[in-house]
C-alpha cells in the first residue's frame, strides 16, 4: 500500500493547521466573566510553556493579576462530541426516525495539582463567584455611614428649607442628596480591633450630611444621577439593582420601622442587657445578690454571638461588643452608660466573676427570625435553688418595644452633658429638636447655628 501524498507533504499540512491536536498536557485559561481575553494574562505562553518543559515548574501568582482568573494545567480531557436526536415518524406505513435536533456532549477534563492544592483553591473560589456574582452591600460595607450620610442630608435640609417654596425646597433637597454621595463611605473592618472608626464613622455621616444641605443651600449643585448613575453610589456598593423597589408608591413611612439604640453598646448586645436589668429587678424583689449566682445561660441568634461572644474584651470597644460584658455590667449597677466601659470596670473582679459563669448558646428559632427580631433570653440560677428566666423577644428600642420620649432625652442628656458644661444649655439642645417640626416656628430653622454657639463654649 502506497500513500497519496510524501511524508514531506504530510508534515507540511499538519504544520500549516496547527499540529497534531492532543487530548492531553496542555493549558485551560479561565477568566471571570467580567474581564475580557484581551486582560488576561500577563506572561509570555512562549516563556511559560518554556519552563515547564525545563522542570522550572509555573508559579499560578506570576501570571495571574486577577484571583478570579486562573490558568489550569489539563493532564487529560475528553474532546465534546455532538449527537443527531430522533423522533418516531411513520412514511408510507414504514416506521422510521426523524432527526429534529442535534446535542453537544459535556467535556471531561482532568487537571494536575500541585501538593499545596493552590490551583484547586482558586477554582472553587472561580466557581462561587460564578454561581453568585450579587454583591451584598451589607457584608463589606457599614451601611450605618455609607447610607446614614443621606438620612443626615434629608434632616438637615429639611431643617434648613422648610420654609421655602415648594420648587426651592425641592431643588435644595435634590442637590443635598446628590452632594451626599460624595462623602457616602464606611467598612465594616472598623468592628476588627482596637479603636473609634465605628463611632467616627457615624459621626462623619452627620457631619457630611449636614455640610452637603449647607453647601446646597448656597447653590452648590451636583449631577441629577449621582445615585442611579452609572458611575454612581448604587453601582459602586451594589451590583443587583431593584430599582422598581426604589420608586414603588407606598403609604409607608420606613422612618417609623427603625430602631433606636438606648444603651451606648452594640445593637446586638441590646437584647441582652433588656433581660439582664428585667432579672436585676426581679432578683432584688427577691432579696438575692448576684454573688450568689451559681451559673448563667445566654441563649440568643447566631449573628449576636458571632459579633459579640467575647469572654474576655480587652478593651472600651471590645467591652461594648461583649455579650457577657454588658450582662454582668446590667445585673450589677442596674444600667448601663458610657463609662462603664472604661478598662477599669473590664477590670473589677465582680465583673469578671459574672463573666464566668455566663455560657451562651444559639437558639435556632432566634437566628430563624433575625432581623426581623432581636431576642435574646436568659435563665440565672442561684445556689439556694432559685432560677429567674426572662426572655425577650423585641429588643428595647426596636418598633414593637419602642423607647418613650423621656428614655430618648434621658440617653441624649448623658451623651452631651460630658461635651457641653451647662446643663441649661444641653437642655436647650434638646428643646430645639424636639420641637423642630412645630409650624409656623421660623426660629427651628437656626437651631444649627444655637447648637454651634453651644459647642464653641467647650474646646475639644
Amino acid at each position: 500500500m502506497s500513500l497519496p501524498v510524501s511524508i514531506d507533504t504530510m508534515k507540511s499540512t499538519i504544520n500549516r493547521r496547527g499540529g497534531i491536536a492532543r487530548g492531553n498536557r496542555f493549558g485551560v485559561y479561565i477568566n471571570h466573566p467580567s474581564r475580557s481575553m484581551n486582560s488576561l494574562l500577563n506572561f509570555n505562553p512562549a516563556t511559560l510553556l518554556s519552563n515547564l518543559i525545563s522542570g522550572q515548574g509555573v508559579n499560578a501568582g506570576d501570571f495571574i493579576q486577577d484571583p478570579r482568573d486562573m490558568f489550569l494545567l489539563c493532564q487529560s480531557c475528553t474532546m465534546p462530541g455532538k449527537r443527531i436526536l430522533t423522533t418516531e415518524a411513520t412514511h408510507n406505513h414504514h416506521n422510521t426516525k426523524k432527526p429534529y435536533s442535534a446535542a453537544t456532549d459535556e467535556v471531561t477534563m482532568t487537571f494536575l495539582l500541585t501538593n499545596d492544592y493552590y490551583i484547586k483553591k482558586y477554582f472553587d473560589m472561580w466557581q462561587e463567584m460564578i454561581v453568585d456574582t450579587r454583591k451584598e452591600h451589607y457584608k463589606t460595607f457599614y451601611s450605618s455611614s455609607t447610607c446614614g450620610v443621606f438620612g443626615a442630608a434629608t434632616a438637615s435640609s429639611y431643617i434648613l428649607n422648610v420654609n421655602n417654596d415648594k420648587k426651592s425646597f425641592t431643588e435644595n433637597l435634590k442637590n443635598s442628596l446628590n452632594l451626599a454621595t460624595m462623602t457616602s463611605s464606611g467598612i465594616w473592618q472598623c468592628r476588627n480591633g482596637e479603636g473609634e472608626a465605628k463611632q467616627y464613622a457615624l459621626a462623619n455621616a452627620s457631619k457630611c450630611g449636614v455640610t452637603a444641605a449647607y453647601m446646597a443651600q448656597h447653590d452648590s449643585k451636583a449631577p441629577i444621577d449621582m445615585i442611579e448613575g452609572e458611575l454612581g453610589f448604587l453601582k459602586g456598593y451594589a451590583e443587583k439593582i431593584e430599582y422598581n423597589e426604589l420608586i414603588k408608591e407606598e403609604n409607608i413611612h420606613l422612618i417609623n420601622e427603625i430602631s433606636n439604640k438606648p444603651w451606648p453598646a452594640c445593637r446586638h448586645s441590646h437584647p441582652v442587657i433588656g433581660v439582664s436589668l428585667y432579672i436585676k429587678q426581679k432578683a432584688a424583689k427577691k432579696n438575692v445578690t448576684f454573688d450568689e449566682i451559681e451559673k448563667i445561660e445566654i441563649e440568643t441568634y447566631s449573628t449576636a454571638i458571632e459579633f459579640c461572644d467575647k469572654k474576655e474584651p480587652k478593651n472600651n470597644i471590645e467591652g461594648k461588643f461583649s455579650l457577657q460584658h454588658c450582662c454582668a455590667l446590667s445585673l450589677i449597677y442596674g444600667k448601663i452608660i458610657d463609662e462603664y466601659f472604661n478598662i477599669s470596670y473590664l477590670e473589677k473582679i465582680e465583673v469578671k466573676n459574672i463573666i464566668n459563669k455566663i455560657k451562651i448558646v444559639e437558639n435556632k428559632k432566634m437566628s430563624k427570625n433575625f432581623p426581623r427580631n432581636y431576642s435574646a433570653s436568659i435563665n440565672v440560677k442561684f445556689k439556694n435553688g432559685l432560677s429567674i428566666k426572662k426572655i425577650n423577644i423585641h429588643a428595647k428600642g426596636d418598633p414593637e418595644n419602642p423607647m418613650t420620649e423621656k428614655e430618648i432625652c434621658d440617653k441624649s442628656f448623658n451623651l452631651i452633658e460630658s461635651k457641653i458644661d451647662a446643663k441649661h444649655d444641653v437642655n436647650l439642645l434638646i428643646e430645639k429638636i424636639l420641637n423642630s417640626n412645630e409650624e409656623n416656628d421660623t426660629s427651628n430653622i437656626k437651631w444649627f447655628d444655637d447648637l454651634q454657639k453651644i459647642i464653641n463654649k467647650k474646646e475639644y
